[in-house]
């Protein structure tokens, strides 16, 4: 005869609390439930104030979307290259200097161009600037961008660490990487303020350095479902607001299945496996199993249908909200809108 006091005589698998509601609303004074009103209370409050800062948060992103027309552009130029430059993500890797570049391509290439921004500051740590370049005429297979800074920043401010730059030609769909990695600095990393890049081949393995400061603090930014409420892609279909929402979900479900499964069973002696000072029983482990198989899957399906969806009205391209606003500026002789092509990229992750 067994007289232990196991689980193998009462079943493995955990059954929930029942909810008595006429014990709940008979014992819903504010005094007696202290901690549970003072909870509910505080994490709504938390959530209405993230909203109304993420709400003001994705209107000033849906305004960083458009492509900033240069400001040495010609009025004549018809042809046009959105460039997306790509900043380290470490705090020393910003710079308040200012940046020159040519573009080479195999037919043409430009003259001696100036990122700028009439708005905002550019190059901040791990940002990704975007600027519209026009040219006169196409410049053919995108070859070589030579980049260099004129230090002007102050102290550190003056060196700046370039991951890359993304060139799409506007008219074909083309995009074409440059991959640079390293500082432009006199007294840093290979000691160059100036540097040309070649474009990256199609076929081309892009560095594991590389790599990691791009795909692996984006990944932290979007995929980080909390922190990426404060560091989400402006690029991103999945909002601030709608992340804080589902954080909050996940909150909540996450304390009715603790409330669910809290004292559920009687505590058992035999344990499955110690753990440090921790006792585990496989019923332990089941009721977290439990736990995260209702919790997740509504999680996942709500930031999977959230990163999927349309808007009802479509977002104006980018690249003529810009042609737009230099129209409207007298920088463009005459309006031109461009229609989107499909994309076909140069370069690919290997």
């Amino acid at each position: 005869r067994d007289s232990h006091l196991t689980s193998f005589g009462t079943g493995f698998m955990p059954q929930p609390n029942k909810i008595d509601f006429k014990f709940i609303f008979a014992h819903a004074s504010f005094t007696d439930n202290m901690t549970i009103f003072m909870f509910v209370i505080l994490s709504f409050l938390a959530y209405f104030c993230i909203m109304i800062w993420a709400i003001l948060k994705d209107r000033k992103d849906k305004k960083k979307l458009e492509a900033p027309f240069m400001a040495d552009n010609h009025p004549d130029d018809k042809y046009f290259y959105e460039i997306i430059v790509e900043t380290g993500p470490m705090a020393s890797h910003a710079t308040t200097s200012q940046i020159n570049f040519i573009l080479s391509g195999e037919d043409e290439e430009t003259d001696v161009r100036l990122f700028n921004h009439p708005e905002r500051e550019i190059f901040k740590k791990g940002s990704n600037d975007t600027f519209l370049l026009s040219v006169p005429r196409p410049l053919g297979e995108l070859q070589y961008l030579r980049v260099w800074t004129d230090s002007s920043g102050l102290g550190d401010m003056s060196a700046w660490y370039l991951l890359s730059a993304l060139i799409h030609d506007v008219q074909t769909g083309i995009v074409t990487r440059f991959v640079a990695n390293q500082w432009l600095a006199i007294d840093r990393g290979t000691y160059e303020d100036d540097i040309t890049i070649h474009a990256s081949e199609e076929d081309e393995l892009l560095d594991t350095s590389y790599r990691l400061k791009s795909s692996g603090g984006n990944s932290l930014s979007d995929d980080h479902l909390w922190w990426s409420i404060f560091s989400r892609p402006i690029r991103s279909r999945f909002t601030r607001c709608q992340r804080a929402s589902v954080c909050m979900s996940i909150l909540y479900l996450a304390v009715l299945t603790n409330g669910m499964f809290y004292k559920s069973y009687q505590e058992v002696i035999v344990t499955f496996f110690p753990l440090a000072h921790l006792k585990m029983d496989l019923r332990d482990m089941a009721v977290g199993f439990l736990s995260n198989i209702m919790v997740l899957p509504p999680a996942i399906l709500c930031m999977l249908l959230f990163k999927n969806s349309k808007s009802i009205m479509k977002r104006k391209n980018r690249i003529n909200v810009g042609i737009d606003k230099a129209k409207e500026q007298g920088k463009i002789l005459s309006l031109i809108h461009i229609s989107e092509p499909t994309r076909r990229y140069a370069i690919s992750y290997a």
